[in-house]
């Protein structure tokens, strides 16, 4: 995977202050800090955790990022409801909040197969990561063209249960489902048609 990252700017979440830290302007990226935040959203992509989801036709985020294209609003915006989430749920832990303006695509490295005698050459999607990399515990990546969204969120206690609050409360969308489960659905449906008649 390659990464192109434009901007970042990092805000910081203290439900026991008195209001979020919110930076006006993005921050001045070194090379430690490109490769810093490169290695998060590899290790974010790659990650098993991940949730493929969608806005929800009535998402105050979706409907907010379609009309507003000002980096730091947008980002200061996304602060402002987490940290009002951190004081209304105490569970949600403290934290930074870095948002990433990036580009990706795929990288690619050589695969090499013997089928019979010979050999076969071609390239496939290279997914390596270096041991050790920095992780975020949740992590959003919006594609803006697809309006596709790739979550990391864990649950916290809202509302006396436990549930998670980055996909309802602060973007507003839901898991689509895996194409293994609309397999695994639909294989059943049919066994279960088959029986009754």
């Amino acid at each position: 995977m390659e990464v192109t990252i434009n901007q970042v700017i990092l805000h910081l979440l203290d439900p026991g202050a008195s209001e979020p830290m919110l930076s006006d302007r993005a921050m001045e990226m070194d090379a430690d800090l490109f490769e810093y935040f490169t290695a998060v959203l590899e290790k974010a992509f790659a990650s098993d955790e991940v949730k493929n989801c969608r806005f929800l036709p009535d998402s105050a985020f979706a409907a907010e990022m379609a009309h507003n294209n000002d980096f730091v609003d947008i980002s200061r915006r996304i602060a402002g409801v987490i940290f009002e989430q951190m004081l209304q749920y105490p569970t949600i832990p403290a934290g930074d909040l870095a948002v990433v303006d990036f580009n990706y695509g795929p990288g690619y490295t050589h695969n090499t197969q013997v089928l019979g005698n010979g050999q076969v050459s071609s390239m496939v999607p290279q997914r390596t990561l270096l041991p050790g990399t920095p992780k975020a515990d949740e992590a959003a990546l919006i594609d803006r063209a697809n309006g596709v969204v790739r979550l990391i969120e864990k649950k916290y206690t809202i509302d006396d249960k436990k549930d998670f609050y980055l996909s309802t409360r602060v973007f507003g969308c839901t898991e689509a489902m895996q194409e293994k489960a609309k397999l695994k659905a639909v294989c059943e449906t049919a066994v279960a048609a088959v029986k009754e008649a």
